[in-house]
């Protein structure tokens, strides 16, 4: 949700939306990221290079922030999830 005023946006989605209906979002928080490629030199100089120029226009923790923006535009708290998929496997590649 790159928006400059993510509030707004929700208040304006939700009066798009149905009684009963759904207000779904899937945002990226790379501070977690960012912590585990600490440890991985060459990953982590461009990974720091693209966080400073993306904090100069985004905001792209927003997925830690949902539950708080949602409740701002007035919405009931939603149910989050956080997944941060670890590990070797295959299908984690993808």
């Amino acid at each position: 949700m790159y928006l400059r005023d993510p509030v707004a946006a929700l208040r304006s989605i939700s009066q798009l939306v149905q009684p009963g209906g759904v207000v779904v979002f899937q945002e990226p928080d790379w501070i977690p990221v960012l912590g585990h490629l600490a440890k991985l030199p060459l990953w982590f100089a461009p990974a720091s290079l693209i966080d400073k120029t993306m904090r100069g226009s985004a905001n792209h923790d927003m997925g830690t922030e949902l539950h708080h923006t949602f409740v701002e535009a007035g919405l009931p708290e939603p149910a989050v999830r956080m997944e941060l998929p670890l590990g070797k496997k295959p299908y984690l590649a993808q």
